[in-house]
This record gives structure tokens, C-alpha cells and sequence, in this order.
């Protein structure tokens, strides 16, 4: 009796901690969880930004219908016509005719442009080893390649940390270097360079219609933001769920010089695609693609990282992310 009485007394007890521990632990639990959420939802609507602007790509393919088998028209911009930025652009720094970089304000956001004087010496870079595990950072690569200047590039396989496999087409000294199916098949935004420095948009392109058009340079990646002077239909002011990012843009002028344009901010915080469009303009793109933003826009010069890359949650990237490919001013 005196046994079953303690056993009773144990039960009561241990019933009570129990219901403790679960009035502890159920706000607890639902802290974490909810914060898990809000982690998932974040990643969910960045990834979310990467299909849309592939939807946007898409539909600048349909209305491309393939017309750009002529070079891009380059002229020279009468001086008459010059404005305030094109002077900008048009003053090189003493002792530098190879490139000048610019601080600009967008928006709210810090961006930095760098006007390329000899298009036909950027050219395509890529980390050393195409499809394994792991991406190279900017100016690693950059500096491998002997660049003064590069900005990032195009589509990647991410799962959230990023990797070294390419997504779409990576075109270099005229061959195919990865390609995600049949070079003769798989279509996508090729942004291209030929071999006398022309930037050319092909839009629902194969890899080989790329090559008979005279590209030697490419990677893949959109939507097209500016072609031959117009101004295409994109998502202006909100892409994948929020207004604002990190932006990266690369253009060419009229009268060839070619323009690497990079934004700071992250995830909800920085430039909209309007504002990267209305600089570019103002700055006198002629034709002009959006790059990968977000963490992964970065833009070296000189060896050095000169944006402040962030990731989704606003933190620093030291360095800045591994990136797979980019576009470079090789000397």
C-alpha cells in the first residue's frame, strides 16, 4: 500500500513537470518555427525573383522573334549632342584610357559604373574548372585573367550557398564551354560579344545560331533591358516580390564604349529595376542586360571588390559570393 502510494506520488509529479516543461517549451518551439518560416519564406521569394526574371526573359524572346541577325549599329555621337553624362563618360581619367570609373547615386543606393573606352577587349571570364561543387570569387578570377575590371555574369545552380555549375550558356573564344543540353537545340537570352566589341542580344537562341552570328564571348542570363535604344517591357519597380536589390547591368553606347554598371543593397533594399534602366539611359545605353543581382552582383577593378555585396538578410559577404562566370576588361 505504501508502495502504491509513493508510485502515485511520482506520477503526480512527473505529470506536473511535464505540463512545465510544455508550457516553456511551446512558445519556444513556436519562435523557432515561426523564425524558420520567415528564413524559408525569405529564400522562397529570392528564389521566386530568379523565375520571374526568367519569365521576363521569355517574353522579351517572343517579342525578339530572332531579329538580331545584323550587328548592333554603332556611330559616333556628335558632339553637339553630348550632354553633362556623356561628357562624363567621354573625359578619361589622366593617365587611364583604358576604362573610368564612376560613383553614381540610385535611388537611395550607392552604384558604381565603369565606362570601357576598346569594347573588343572585355571578353568573357569563368571560374578555372566549369560544374564542380564550388564557384571562385570576382576578383580571384578577374586576377586570374589578368583583368582590370570585371563584373559578375549570369545563371548558376544554387541551392542557397551557391556552386561551380553554370545554368544556361557559357560561350568563350568561340567555344561552347557548357552548354545545359543540345548546342543545337536548347534555347535561351544569349548576351554576347563579337569579335570587334559589339554587345549582342540574342533572345531564344541556340548555342550554334549564337556562333554563326558571329559571337565569340557569351553567357546566359536577362531579362534584355535596353535594345537598340528601346526601352523593353519589364517589371519596372517589382520584381520577385519586392521593389528593391543589389543590381548588376552590362551595356554598350552608340558609339561603342561599353558600360559595367553594379548597385549595393539587398534583399528588399536597394535599386529597382526602373532606377537601373533610367541610369543606364541617362548614361546613353544603347542596348543594355540585366546580370545576376542580389549577393552575387560584384564589380572589381583594379583587384579590388568595389561594391559591398550583401545577402538576403543584409549581412556583408566579405569578399563577396563565389560566382561561376562574368565579364572582364582584359588588357
Amino acid at each position: 500500500m505504501k508502495f502504491k502510494k509513493i508510485t502515485i506520488v511520482f506520477i503526480i509529479i512527473d505529470l506536473l513537470v511535464l505540463t512545465i516543461l510544455g508550457l516553456l517549451i511551446g512558445p519556444l518551439k513556436s519562435k523557432i518555427i515561426s523564425s524558420n518560416m520567415s528564413k524559408h519564406t525569405l529564400i522562397s521569394t529570392l528564389y521566386k525573383e530568379k523565375d520571374i526574371l526568367k519569365e521576363l526573359s521569355n517574353k522579351t524572346e517572343l517579342k525578339l522573334n530572332n531579329k538580331y541577325e545584323e550587328e548592333p549599329k554603332l556611330v559616333e555621337i556628335p558632339k553637339t549632342k553630348m550632354n553633362e553624362y556623356d561628357l562624363q563618360i567621354l573625359t578619361p581619367d589622366e593617365g587611364n584610357n583604358d576604362y573610368k570609373l564612376m560613383n553614381l547615386k540610385i535611388g537611395k543606393n550607392d552604384a558604381f559604373l565603369v565606362a570601357i573606352y576598346d569594347p573588343t577587349k572585355v571578353h568573357v571570364v569563368t571560374k578555372e574548372t566549369l560544374g564542380t561543387q564550388y564557384g571562385e570569387k570576382l576578383t580571384a578570377m578577374c586576377n586570374r585573367y589578368g583583368g582590370a575590371v570585371c563584373i559578375n555574369g549570369g545563371y548558376f545552380v544554387d541551392n542557397g550557398y551557391g556552386s561551380g555549375i553554370p545554368s544556361g550558356y557559357v560561350i568563350e573564344k568561340g567555344q561552347i564551354r557548357w552548354s545545359d543540353g543540345n548546342a543545337d537545340t536548347l534555347r535561351g537570352n544569349i548576351i554576347g560579344l563579337t569579335a570587334d566589341g559589339k554587345l549582342k542580344l540574342m533572345g531564344n537562341t541556340t548555342g550554334t545560331e549564337a556562333l554563326n552570328a558571329g559571337i565569340v564571348d557569351a553567357i546566359e542570363f536577362g531579362p534584355f533591358l535596353i535594345i537598340d535604344g528601346k526601352v523593353q517591357d519589364v517589371a519596372r519597380e517589382v520584381v520577385g516580390g519586392y521593389t528593391g536589390a543589389a543590381r548588376s547591368a552590362i551595356a554598350q553606347r552608340r558609339d561603342g564604349i561599353m558600360l559595367f554598371l553594379v548597385t549595393n543593397g539587398y534583399h528588399g533594399n536597394g535599386a529597382t529595376m526602373g532606377e537601373l534602366i533610367d541610369a543606364l539611359v541617362k548614361y546613353g545605353a544603347y542596348n543594355a542586360a540585366n546580370l545576376d543581382g542580389g549577393a552575387s552582383a560584384s564589380l572589381t577593378v583594379g583587384g579590388n571588390l568595389i561594391n559591398t555585396p550583401r545577402n538576403i538578410y543584409g549581412t556583408v559577404v566579405s569578399g563577396g559570393r563565389t560566382l561561376v562566370d562574368g565579364f572582364g576588361l582584359i588588357k
